[in-house]
């Protein structure tokens, strides 16, 4: 029974049910058999955490079980190809760069038909190489942080709003959410220059008004420089959205006959998020759905993840309790004791 929620952190009581994920799980489990493979890119992703806690690979990977994918571990610096049942390549706070021959390695696992990438960046990684290969196809990575300024202190939870009218973001298109941690902003290339490619990259969550990217982020009392820093400040009355998630569609998605020879890859400018702690609803959603997406599973995107417990208070009237102290008290067991009488004569006669 306990797979069914999640307690809270005391453990006195239920914060949130998951009922509906676990029967999903079920029937992937039964209806697919065996569990499809994502791998996990160990050399290239933030595997401890320095902070304690679970780390977010970890809480990933909870999310693929969940969804009948298992997590694997992969060297790509070993300089063997990648195995040939991978579904996905996951990349989980990407904070170390690829030399030339891991390029290699990635790009060919890139130019099968349904390879999928899940990548989230680590807030202080330099990469050169790997923020090149995301460039060729349309996503940047900017060298920033996502901030704002509010009573004179500088604010780095980025909030957000989901897009809607992405194949991603079914059923929670439009909602706001917060992304604890650093976050690095994104950018995209022109869509008609990729277009002739088939290559097609969407936003999948923007930052809200008044939040920038930041360069000079270590300074004290940092402060929106048109010149240098990305998005718009936070009075102006034109806003220029700033990308917090981005994904890309190499190939025709829309037509039947190629819709499974599509490749897909997703890219986040924030890794916290995924832990436990920093969790939310429409987060868990976001996952999910894109754990889907990645996988072909179209008809399971936008599916309802963890449902979170809140008490309800409930206001009786007084004239109405006092009708419902009778009822419990009296009516009640009066019924139930002539039904018990009734029973009882029918016995004896």
């Amino acid at each position: 029974m306990s797979e069914l929620y999640f307690t809270s952190e005391d453990g006195q009581r239920i914060a949130a049910w998951q009922d509906e994920k676990l029967i999903t799980s079920f029937l992937l489990s039964a209806t697919e058999g065996k569990s499809r493979r994502f791998y996990l890119i160990v050399d290239k992703s933030q595997v401890d955490d320095a902070g304690g806690g679970t780390p977010a690979w970890n809480a990933f990977k909870g999310h693929l079980d969940s969804q009948n994918i298992q997590l694997n571990p992969f060297q790509i610096s070993s300089g063997q190809p990648i195995p040939s049942d991978a579904e996905g390549l996951v990349m989980i706070g990407l904070d170390s760069d690829f030399d030339k021959r891991e390029i290699e390695i990635l790009e060919e696992y890139w130019d099968r038909n349904n390879a999928s990438l899940f990548i989230t960046v680590s807030a202080d990684a330099k990469l050169t190489n790997i923020r090149r290969f995301m460039k060729s196809y349309g996503i940047g990575v900017e060298k920033d942080r996502v901030i704002t300024v509010g009573n004179g202190h500088t604010l780095t939870k980025a909030r957000g709003t989901f897009i809607k009218g992405s194949d991603i973001t079914k059923g929670f298109g439009e909602k706001s959410t917060q992304l604890d941690g650093p976050t690095r902003s994104l950018s995209m290339a022109n869509a008609d220059q990729l277009a002739v490619k088939n290559i097609a990259v969407f936003p999948i969550l923007q930052a809200a008004p008044g939040w920038w990217g930041e360069v000079e982020y270590n300074r004290e009392n940092p402060k929106f420089d048109a010149g240098k820093d990305h998005g718009t400040a936070p009075n102006a009355k034109l806003s220029r959205p700033l990308v917090l998630a981005a994904a890309v569609v190499r190939g025709r998605e829309d037509l039947d006959r190629t819709k499974n020879l599509t490749s897909k890859m997703i890219v986040i400018g924030n890794t916290q998020f995924l832990k436990p702690a920093n969790m939310r609803s429409e987060l868990t959603h976001f996952v999910n759905s894109s754990i889907n997406w990645l996988a072909g599973r179209e008809e399971l995107v936008g599916t309802i993840g963890s449902k979170p417990v809140r008490p309800q208070k409930i206001t009786i009237k007084k004239e109405d309790k006092a009708k419902l102290d009778i009822a419990v008290i009296i009516v009640i067991p009066a019924v139930g004791f002539i039904i018990s009488l009734l029973f009882w004569w029918n016995r004896r006669s």
